[in-house]
C-alpha cells in the first residue's frame, strides 16, 4: 500500500482541495444538518 501512496505522489495526484461545487453542496449539507440538530434539541428541551 506504501507504493501505492508513493506512486501517487510522484504521479502529482492531488485531492486535498475539492472542487468549489462540491465545497459549496457540503456547506450547504453541513448547515441543514446543524439546524436539524438544533430542532432535536429545542424538541428535547421542550419534553423536559
Amino acid at each position: 500500500m506504501k507504493l501505492l501512496d508513493e506512486d501517487l505522489l510522484a504521479e502529482g495526484v492531488d485531492d486535498v482541495d475539492p472542487p468549489s461545487e462540491l465545497a459549496e453542496e457540503e456547506n450547504d449539507f453541513l448547515k441543514s444538518l446543524e439546524e436539524m440538530a438544533n430542532e432535536v434539541k429545542d424538541d428535547a428541551n421542550s419534553i423536559d
